[in-house]
C-alpha cells in the first residue's frame, strides 16, 4: 500500500501535472467529447436492432453499414417526382410510357371518378431515419394479417406461374418472402426490365416486411414514401 500510495502521490504532484498538461487536458477534451456520442450511438444501434432483421447484416457492423449509407441516401422521398428529374415526361424516357401513367383512377376518370386509392386518414405511419431496413413504427399488422400477405404473394404466383414466381427475398434476406417477375430469356429484354425495376432488384417485384408493410404497395394518397437506400436514377 505504501508504493501504491508514493505513486500516486508522484503523479499528483504539481511540477508532475504542469510537465504533462497539454497531455492530460486533450485527454480529458477527447473523453468530455467522446462520452455524449458514444451514448447516442448505443441508443442508436438498441433502436436500430429493435426493428428486426433485414436489408443488411443484423449486427453491429450491418448498422455501421447502414449509417455510412446516409452518405448516399437519396432525401426526396416524398416528392411527387423523384430527383434528378424535373417533369414526369423525364422519368418516361428511361421507364418507357408506363412511366408516365398511373395505375389506378383518379378523380375525373372515365370510372365515373372513384378512385382506387383513398385519401389517407390520420396522421402518417411513423417512420425511423434509418436507410436499412425500412419500417415504420407504429399502425403494425398482427401476426395473421402478416402471413395473409405471405400467403397472398404465393396465391398470387400460383396463378401466374408464368409471370411470377414466390421464393425468398434478396433485397431483405431469406428471412421474408418476396413476389419475383420470371426474366425473360433475350438478354436485351431482361436488361431493360431489370433497369425499370431498379438496379439490384433482379426481378423482386415485391415483400413483406416483418411489421405487415408490402413493399410495393399501394398506399393510401398522402402515404407514399420512396426507400432512402434506392439511390441512382431509379424513382
Amino acid at each position: 500500500m505504501s508504493l501504491l500510495r508514493e505513486k500516486y502521490a508522484a503523479l499528483l504532484n504539481p511540477e508532475v501535472l504542469r510537465a504533462h498538461q497539454k497531455p492530460i487536458l486533450l485527454a480529458t477534451g477527447i473523453t468530455a467529447a467522446a462520452t455524449p456520442l458514444l451514448a447516442y450511438a448505443w441508443s442508436c444501434y438498441r433502436q436500430w436492432l429493435a426493428l428486426g432483421p433485414g436489408g443488411v447484416p443484423y449486427h453491429f457492423f450491418g448498422w455501421l453499414l447502414q449509417t455510412s449509407m446516409h452518405v448516399i441516401a437519396r432525401t426526396d422521398i416524398r416528392e411527387p417526382v423523384p430527383r434528378p428529374y424535373k417533369r414526369v415526361e423525364d422519368v418516361a424516357a428511361l421507364y418507357g410510357d408506363a412511366g408516365a401513367q398511373s395505375f389506378f383512377a383518379r378523380d375525373g376518370d372515365g370510372d365515373g371518378g372513384a378512385s382506387t386509392l383513398p385519401p389517407r386518414k390520420g396522421r402518417r405511419p411513423e417512420i425511423p431515419s434509418f436507410v436499412a431496413p425500412q419500417r415504420q413504427l407504429s399502425e403494425q399488422a398482427p401476426p395473421p394479417t402478416v402471413a395473409a400477405e405471405k400467403a397472398f404473394l404465393d396465391a398470387l404466383a400460383a396463378a401466374n406461374p408464368t409471370l411470377f414466381e414466390a421464393r425468398a427475398s434478396k433485397l431483405e434476406g431469406p428471412l421474408h418472402r418476396a413476389l419475383w417477375l420470371r426474366m425473360p430469356s433475350d438478354p436485351d429484354k431482361k436488361k431493360l426490365l431489370q433497369t425499370r425495376l431498379g438496379r439490384g432488384a433482379d426481378g423482386e417485384f415485391a415483400h413483406v416486411h416483418g411489421e405487415g408493410e408490402l413493399a410495393p404497395n399501394p398506399q393510401p394518397r398522402g402515404r407514399e414514401e420512396r426507400h432512402r437506400g434506392r439511390v441512382g436514377r431509379e424513382a
